[in-house]
C-alpha cells in the first residue's frame, strides 16, 4: 500500500529549498530482505530538509549543511525539535512497517547511511523517505498560444518530428508524412515532386492568433525523422531519413530550404534497393553544429546500421552493432566532449537467475573507429547479483533517448524500467556506486507497479556518460489501491534555464487530472494518451503536467506522443490522435473527429506554448 502523507516539517530559521542530488531507496525497491545498511546509497543536499518517515510521524529531520568540510554538500541530523544531534545521542525513526528503531548517531552530518545508525535496522525494516519543503502543484490550467490538428480524415499529416528555429519570427518544422497540404504549392526537394507524401512544414507561431503554414517542402515517398541544429553562420542545418536515404539540408530566414548534400544510401545496405530503413523499420537521425549528420539504420531486429557524414556529405565512418534495438542517435560537439557520435540501445540478458533487458549507449568519434566510452559496459545482467546497492532489485531497462543539453553542459537521458526497480538508482560504469535518484510523490516513486512500462528522466555527464541525477516517473490508476500504470517519453528538451521539458504516452491518469483544463477548455477527467511534462532544472518538482482530450470520446480511440521541442521563447509538442483533442487557435482547414463518429485514423497534432517560468516550483 502506499506510503501516507509525511508529518508537517520542522523547519530551522536557516533551511533553504532542499535540492535532493541523492535518496534512499523506497520500500517499493527492495526485496529479497535486504538490510537498510546495504542497500541505502548516500544523501547530498544543498539547503532545505528532508523528512524520514514511514508513518507520517515525522520521527527526525535532515537539516541540509552545505558548509559542512567533511562531507561538503552533505546533511546535519536533527532529533526532531529543531536542534541538531550530536554524535552519541539516541534518535528514534519510525520504520516502514509503522515499528520504531532506536539507533546512535555516529556523526553530526550524514554522509552514508551506514555512518549514522548502529547499528543499522534489521531486514524488512526499510526506512524511508518523504520531502517535506513546500511544493507548488503544477497549474490546473495551461495556457497555449495553439492546439491544433494539422490534417482532416480526408488530408491526413501524421507527424514524425519537430524543432523550432530561431529567426526572428517564432518558426516551427514539422516533418511528417501524408497528403495535407494546407492550401500551399509545395517546393519539392530531392525525389520529391507535388504527389510525395513525405513533406516539412514551416508554421509561423506568433504568440497572437492562428498559425500560418509559410512554406511547404517535399521530399519522398516517407519521411522517418528530422534533427535540427544552429549553424555558426545563421540559419539551421535539417538533416532528415527517410525512404529516401539520408539528406542534409540548410533552412534560413524567408523559408528558404536549400539541399546541401543527399545519400540514398546504396552503398551501406540493402544492395540494389538503395532505400533507408525499407518496412516498417524507421530511421533516426541527428545533426551537430558543425553539419556532421549521424543516422541509425535498422536491417532487422538484431542489426543495425551506424552512419557518419561531413558537412559536405562525405562518409566518415559506418558500423553494423549488433543489439535487440538501437534506439536513439546524437551528434555531440561541445567543449566537455569534442567530436563524438552516441547511440542508445538495449539487449537481452541474464542475471544467473532470471532474464533481464540490460541498457547501454556507445560513445565513438565520428570515424566510429575509436571507443571513447561505454555505459553500462558489463554486456550481462550478472553485475545486478553482486552484494551491492542494485544486488537483485532491478527489472528490464532499457536505454531510449539522448540529447545535448541547450544549456551547453551535460547531456539529457530518457530510460525506461518495466517496473519499479530499475538499474537507474546505480552508476552506468560502476554497478556498485549509486547514482542519484529523487521522488517526492505517489509519481515519482514507484510503489505497486508489477511490470508497468516507467520512464527514467535524467541528466548524464558529457565526458563520462555518468547519471548526474534523474527521477522515474510513472501513472496511477485511479483506484483505491493507487497501483501503478505505464508512462512512455517518447521525447526530450530544454531550455537555457535547464528546465526539462518531456513529450510523454500516459495510461490513466496523470497528476490532478479531473482537474486540468487547457486556455479554459475542459478535459477528460480520467484516460490515457499523449501528455506534456515540464520539470526544473533539479527535477525536484513538476511545473508542468498536462494532457489535450476533449471529455467526450468517440470509441477505441487514443493519441501518442511523438516529439518536443523548444527554443525562441516556445515550445512546441507533436502527437498523433484518433482522439478529440483540444483546439485553440486552430490551422485553417484542419479539424479532429466527431465525438459521435467511429474511430477514424490517426492524425497530427500541434500544441505551442510559451516557454515555462523556472520560478513556478
Amino acid at each position: 500500500s502506499p506510503p501516507p502523507p509525511p508529518a508537517p516539517p520542522i523547519v530551522p530559521p536557516a533551511a533553504s529549498t532542499c535540492v535532493l542530488t541523492g535518496a534512499w531507496r523506497q520500500k517499493g525497491a527492495m526485496v529479497r530482505g535486504r538490510t537498510a545498511s546495504t542497500v541505502e546509497p548516500t544523501l547530498r543536499s544543498t539547503g532545505g530538509n528532508i523528512n524520514v518517515t514511514a508513518t507520517g510521524a515525522g520521527a527526525f529531520t535532515f537539516v541540509c549543511a552545505s558548509h559542512d568540510h567533511q562531507c561538503p554538500g552533505g546533511l546535519a541530523v536533527s532529533n526532531g525539535t529543531g536542534t541538531l544531534a550530536t554524535t552519541g545521542q539516541s534518535v528514534t525513526v519510525k520504520l516502514f512497517n509503522g515499528t520504531t528503531y532506536t539507533g546512535v548517531v555516529n556523526s553530526t552530518y550524514l554522509c552514508d547511511l551506514i555512518t549514522f545508525l548502529s547499528p543499522a535496522p534489521r531486514d524488512g525494516n526499510f526506512i524511508t523517505w518523504e520531502r517535506t519543503v513546500a511544493r507548488t502543484p503544477p497549474p490546473f490550467d495551461l495556457k497555449v498560444t495553439t492546439a491544433t490538428y494539422l490534417g482532416t480524415s480526408a488530408q491526413g499529416f501524421v507527424p514524425v518530428a519537430v524543432a523550432v528555429v530561431t529567426p526572428s519570427t517564432p518558426t516551427v518544422l514539422v516533418a511528417g508524412n501524408g497528403p495535407q497540404r494546407f492550401g500551399r504549392t509545395p517546393d519539392a526537394l530531392l525525389a520529391g515532386n507535388a504527389t510525395s507524401n513525405a513533406s516539412i512544414a514551416v508554421l509561423d507561431v506568433r504568440a497572437q492568433g492562428t498559425p500560418t503554414v509559410t512554406a511547404l517542402f517535399v521530399l519522398g515517398g516517407r519521411i522517418d525523422h528530422m534533427s535540427v541544429a544552429k549553424m555558426g553562420s545563421g540559419g539551421e542545418y535539417v538533416a532528415v531519413a527517410g525512404d529516401f536515404g539520408i539528406a542534409l539540408l540548410q533552412y534560413s530566414t524567408g523559408n528558404k530550404m536549400q539541399v546541401l548534400w543527399h545519400n540514398n544510401l546504396s552503398d551501406v545496405e540493402h544492395g540494389s534497393c538503395g532505400l533507408c530503413c525499407v518496412g516498417d523499420a524507421r530511421c533516426r537521425t541527428s545533426v551537430g553544429p558543425d553539419g556532421t549528420a549521424g543516422l541509425l539504420l535498422p536491417v532487422d531486429t538484431e542489426k543495425t546500421v551506424v552512419g557518419t557524414f561531413d558537412v559536405k556529405g562525405s562518409r566518415l565512418g559506418a558500423k553494423e552493432v549488433h543489439y535487440n534495438g538501437v534506439t536513439d542517435i546524437e551528434i555531440v560537439d561541445t567543449k566537455e566532449l569534442a567530436k563524438t557520435v552516441m547511440f542508445t540501445f538495449f539487449f537481452d540478458s541474464s542475471t544467473g537467475h532470471e532474464p533481464m533487458v540490460v541498457p547501454g549507449m556507445l560513445a565513438m568519434d565520428y570515424t566510429l573507429s575509436a571507443e571513447r566510452y561505454r555505459s553500462w559496459p558489463w554486456g550481462s545482467g550478472y553485475p545486478y547479483r553482486q552484494p551491492g546497492p542494485c544486488d537483485g532489485d532491478v527489472a528490464d531497462s532499457r536505454a531510449e533517448l539522448i540529447k545535448t543539453s541547450s544549456t551547453g553542459s551535460g547531456l539529457l537521458f530518457v530510460g525506461r524500467s518495466d517496473g519499479g526497480n530499475g538499474v537507474f538508482g546505480c552508476q552506468t560504469d560502476n554497478v556498485l556506486e549509486v547514482a542519484p535518484l529523487f521522488g517526492y510523490d505517489a509519481y515519482t516513486q514507484p510503489y505497486n507497479m508489477q511490470a508497468q512500462a516507467i520512464s527514467y528522466l535524467g541528466r548524464m555527464k558529457t565526458s563520462t556518460g555518468q547519471l548526474l541525477g534523474g527521477t522515474l516517473n510513472l501513472v496511477r490508476l485511479t483506484s483505491g489501491a493507487r497501483g501503478g500504470n505505464t508512462l512512455r517519453t517518447n521525447g526530450v528538451a530544454d531550455d537555457p534555464s535547464g528546465n526539462l521539458y518531456y513529450a510523454q504516452t500516459a495510461a490513466c491518469c496523470i497528476e490532478n487530472m479531473p482537474n486540468l483544463t487547457v486556455s479554459g477548455h475542459p478535459l477528460t477527467p480520467t484516460g490515457d494518451g499523449f501528455a506534456v511534462q515540464v520539470l526544473p532544472a533539479n527535477a525536484s518538482g513538476r511545473l508542468v503536467w498536462h494532457h489535450f482530450a476533449k471529455p467526450t470520446q468517440p470509441q477505441h480511440t487514443g493519441s501518442s506522443a511523438v516529439d518536443i521541442a523548444v527554443g525562441n521563447g516556445i515550445v512546441a509538442a507533436i502527437a498523433q490522435a484518433s482522439q478529440c483533442m483540444v483546439e485553440v487557435n486552430a490551422i485553417k482547414g484542419t479539424g479532429g473527429p466527431s465525438a459521435s463518429a467511429p474511430a477514424g485514423p490517426q492524425q497530427g497534432y500541434l500544441v505551442v506554448f510559451p516557454q515555462v517560468s523556472p520560478t513556478r516550483a
